[in-house]
């Protein structure tokens, strides 16, 4: 059985799935010009354990992940912001 997030993925027509899905919920689309994603950090994410012990940073690099993610759903067009499929 397929988790909500990978479903979400799926539905989104991302080609990415957990763990490496970083939207959670399409707030906002104006296809092409802009949009207003979330991306629901647990603290129980694997790379917390390592970066860094006792003081939990979301590594840089997944941040812009996360953006670039929402960016192709803008660039494309996606106007769904219902995230059940």
């Amino acid at each position: 059985m397929s988790s909500p997030i990978t479903t979400l993925g799926q539905h989104l027509g991302l080609p990415h799935r957990e763990p490496f899905l970083f939207i959670s919920e399409l707030v906002e689309v104006d296809p092409r010009q802009r949009g207003t994603g979330i991306w629901r950090v647990t603290g129980s994410e694997d790379f917390f354990r390592g970066h860094f012990p006792g003081n939990p940073v979301v590594p840089g690099v997944l941040l812009g992940e996360s953006l670039a993610q929402l960016a192709g759903l803008v660039a494309f067009g996606h106007s769904s912001i219902n995230n059940s499929p």
